[in-house]
Order: structure tokens, then C-alpha cells, then sequence
């Protein structure tokens, strides 16, 4: 089983207020990772992103139209649950709204035979926990499919009927899977232009969050106490080498230099709207 064995959860949510908090949930009570977009727009172009690895998708139902792809008939959580199964069948689909119990979006789920794993309310979102169980949940699937996980689990003496709690503690305490996130915001004035894969991993000499972006070749990571503050870290490092290319010179970058560069120019771009 690879090291970076972490699923990671793709989180849709207008309110960019509550995109931070499930992300900081997440982060702090769970080892999963996290991908967060405002709008269907953004979720549409994840999902359809064959570089872009989601175990899971957590949506927000309620969407006001300058967050909507009317383009791609994306109105509301529902629509998204419904593309998601047509592009990404095999994700588990969760939803959390003020509206969830309401028969309307409850009726539309089970007329269009969406498979959705839970409804959660809103309004209660730290005291029902959604992280906590898709978290159990992705791990328990994972025990079930990944052969390499299976068969460790058996010679620790782990049944595949174990309940999710002990099975959460047994992977993060002998896997001890990285953390696969992504990174989607820098410092101003530059801005991301597609999520970049980040591998999260704790020193334990330290204690300290190491981040590093295999996919761009910079070598030193981003470092911090937290998951959080290990990406900041690394927003910095990526837009300090940006700019340290940028005052070089394009002809005067050669080698592995060149590399990183042309990586670094397809997710990175300096903004002039500060």
C-alpha cells in the first residue's frame, strides 16, 4: 500500500465562511484531505479533472445563482450529486443543508435514484460531525477493496467487521498514511490556476507538518504546526521561486530549473485585481 494512502474529500459550499470551517475540521479531526470550492463551477471543472484525485464529495444544496453553472444546468446540490454520478459513479456522495429534511430535495434524490450516504443539517454541522463518519466510511470502503490494506489488516489481527472508530485508530496509529491535500490559494497578488496536489507528513523528531508538492519538483517543503499553517508555508515558498524565476529570466533558466518553471507557469499566475 502507498504511503500516501489518504483519501481526499472534495467539499462545495457558497459560503466561503463554511468552506473554511469544514476544511479546518477536517484537518484537525480527521487525516483526510481536502479539496474546497465556492461554487458548481469550480466543482464541475474538479470532477471532470482526471489529475485531480477525490475520494468523496460533501455539498453544500442551496447555491445563489452567481455561484451556479447554468451553462451545464448545475442549479443546487442535487444537480451536482446527479453529475457527480454520471462522471464519477463510484464517489459517495454527502450533502448537508438548512434544507435537508424538507420532502422537495429529499423527493428529487430519490425520483432521480441518487445514492446519497447521508444528509446532514447545517445548522448542526459540529455536533453531527460529517467528517467523523466519511472518514470511517472511506476507510472501511478502502479495507474492503485496497488487497495491500486487506491483507495487513489481517495479520495485525483487524476483522473486516470491525466497528469505524477502532479501524480509524488502527490506520492512523500503524498505516500512518500522508495526508494528500491540495493547495488553492497564494499570497496576493498571485492566484492558482488548477489545485495543486500537496503530500502532508508529520516529523516525529519535530512534531512539525511537512507539505510538499511532488508534482512541481521545488525542493524545499512548506512546514508548520499545523496542516494549515504547513500550506501556508508552502504558498510562500511557491510564489518566492515563482518570483526568483521571474527576476532571472526566462532565457537564462536551463536544466531542472527550466522544468519547475514551465511547471509552475500552468498553475500559477500574478493577478493585477488586488
Amino acid at each position: 500500500m502507498s504511503k500516501t494512502f489518504t483519501p481526499t474529500v472534495l467539499l462545495v459550499d457558497a459560503d466561503p465562511a463554511m468552506l473554511d470551517i469544514l476544511s479546518r475540521r477536517f484537518y484537525d479531526n480527521t487525516s483526510l484531505g481536502v479539496l474546497a470550492f465556492g461554487s458548481l463551477v469550480g466543482a464541475r471543472s474538479a470532477i471532470l479533472n482526471e489529475n485531480i484525485d477525490v475520494d468523496a464529495v460533501l455539498s453544500d444544496i442551496a447555491f445563489p445563482p452567481q455561484t451556479q453553472d447554468p451553462t451545464h444546468d448545475l442549479y443546487d446540490g442535487m444537480d451536482l450529486m446527479q453529475f457527480v454520478s454520471e462522471h464519477r459513479p463510484n464517489l459517495p456522495n454527502y450533502v448537508y443543508s438548512v434544507y435537508g429534511r424538507e420532502s422537495t430535495y429529499q423527493g428529487r434524490g430519490k425520483g432521480s435514484g441518487l445514492e446519497l450516504e447521508k444528509w446532514f443539517p447545517k445548522l448542526e454541522i459540529d455536533r453531527v460531525k460529517p467528517w467523523n463518519q466519511i472518514e470511517r466510511d472511506l476507510y472501511k470502503a478502502a479495507l474492503l477493496t485496497d488487497k495491500e490494506l486487506t491483507d495487513k489488516a489481517k495479520n495485525e489481527g483487524l476483522s473486516q467487521n470491525c466497528d469505524g472508530d477502532s479501524l480509524v485508530d488502527w490506520i492512523r496509529s500503524s498505516i500512518r498514511p500522508a495526508r494528500q491535500t491540495y493547495l488553492q490559494r497564494l499570497p496576493k497578488p498571485y492566484q492558482i490556476l488548477a489545485p495543486i496536489r500537496v503530500i502532508c507528513e508529520e516529523n516525529d523528531s519535530s512534531g512539525l507538518i511537512s507539505a510538499e508538492a511532488p508534482g512541481l519538483g521545488i525542493i524545499l517543503p512548506g512546514q508548520g504546526e499545523s496542516v494549515e499553517d504547513a500550506l501556508d508555508d508552502l504558498a510562500n515558498i511557491v510564489v518566492e521561486q515563482f518570483e526568483d524565476f521571474l527576476d532571472t529570466g526566462e532565457g537564462c533558466i536551463v536544466g531542472y530549473a527550466a522544468i519547475v518553471f514551465e511547471k509552475l507557469k500552468a498553475c500559477v499566475a500574478k493577478t493585477t485585481n488586488v
